[in-house]
């Protein structure tokens, strides 16, 4: 592919959440790949700046009301005339899109990391009603819309008409840089100490955000039905508004001396690698990172088939367990199999051979590249 200048843009980009990693990992693989990156951001944190290569140029608005953006993103569409611009999620991408209706820009593409149905249930009647509007509106002035799996795609259709392309692109890992750093100790000697019982007391692993979308309060009582039945250990990787609620379930449930929250790691690799299985329980996922990451390391996988791409990144429940989400029995059974008949070295290394076909970082620089190249084409002059 023609080498071309490329812009993405994040609203905010603070911590390492899905979208952020995923937005650092396409931008470095884009200028590794011989593109001039250009990143467009509102608000960036220094330590999630660091992560990008240096040859990436960054167009700071620091903490521009949503008026000075749109006038931001105007001026550098005239100025910089790039390739193409990508806007990561929904806010982002609708900006832009407004952008270029100011200045005749055609060639945004907007990025669509969630499950739209379930983020919009999730908002407020109004706000639901105007989210639907602006999406249904202005994403049908795109010329594609790419999606983090199928399932994201399918659910998106409605909102957006049948005319815009919608183009599903698998999120990239350095899985090889993966599997090295699951390796390293973890830094927090009470999960060590677990870590080294954990043939006798088998350790489950939970990771995200503590909030209620990721149904860790479900996960804690599935926890605590299991415990009474053998010994195990729960541990929750993550920070988040519900720590201390979700601290108040524990103790109720009685499982305190089994149960630790670690708060956020910058490494939960070396977490999954030392844990005997990863419990995801969200209601919704649009890409779950967590779970490739769980499985390059060599860690099961049981999951809530929650609405979004779990089920399609498990390939229907063939690389992992598919359980009801919300449903604590189901969930602790699920959990007490798979410790009882954990999964055979070849079916592992059948695990291995999918993520390094699907999830690699070659493989989503490709499907951009040919993206960009399409919406180029299309739209010669920008």
């Amino acid at each position: 592919m023609k080498k071309q200048q490329i812009a993405i843009f994040a609203f905010i980009f603070q911590k390492p959440f899905g979208s952020e990693v995923y937005a650092a990992r396409l931008m470095n693989e884009l200028f590794a790949r011989g593109h001039a990156v250009d990143f467009l951001f509102r608000r960036g944190h220094e330590d999630m700046l660091a992560r990008l290569d240096k040859g990436i140029r960054l167009w700071d608005m620091k903490e521009a009301g949503v008026w000075a953006v749109l006038k931001f993103l105007v001026r550098y569409l005239k100025q910089e005339k790039p390739a193409v611009l990508l806007g990561v999620m929904e806010k982002p991408s609708l900006l832009a899109l407004m952008a270029g209706c100011f200045c005749g820009y055609k060639n945004i593409i907007p990025t669509v990391h969630f499950d739209i149905d379930a983020h919009a249930s999730s908002e407020f009647a109004f706000r639901r009603k105007i989210l639907r509007r602006l999406i249904g509106f202005f994403y049908r002035l795109a010329p594609v819309v790419v999606t983090v799996s199928q399932e994201t795609a399918r659910v998106l259709r409605p909102w957006v008409g049948t005319k815009v392309p919608l183009v599903p692109i698998y999120n990239g890992f350095d899985l090889k840089a993966m599997r090295a750093r699951a390796q390293e100790p973890t830094g927090n000697p009470a999960f060590e100490v677990w870590a080294q019982e954990h043939a006798a007391w088998p350790i489950i692993i939970g990771c995200g955000r503590l909030v209620p979308d990721k149904g860790f309060d479900a996960l804690i009582r599935a926890f605590a039905l299991l415990r009474a039945r053998r010994q195990a250990r729960l541990v929750i990787v993550g920070d988040g508004p519900d720590q201390v609620r979700l601290e108040k379930l524990i103790r109720s449930e009685g499982i305190e001396k089994d149960v630790m929250l670690t708060g956020f790691s910058e490494n939960p690799l070396a977490y999954f690698s030392k844990s005997t299985l990863l419990a995801h329980s969200s209601l919704s996922e649009g890409f779950c990172s967590v779970l490739i990451e769980s499985m390059a390391v060599g860690t099961p996988v049981v999951a809530t088939d929650a609405p979004g791409g779990t089920k399609e990144m498990l390939r229907e429940g063939l690389y992992g367990t598919l359980v009801p989400p919300n449903d604590d029995e189901a969930l602790a059974r699920a959990l007490e199999s798979v410790l009882k008949n954990p999964p055979e070295p070849s079916r592992l290394a059948l695990i291995q051979a999918y993520l390094d076909q699907n999830y690699d970082l070659p493989h989503m620089g490709a499907a951009y590249e040919k993206v960009i190249e399409a919406v180029k084409k299309a739209n010669p002059i920008a």
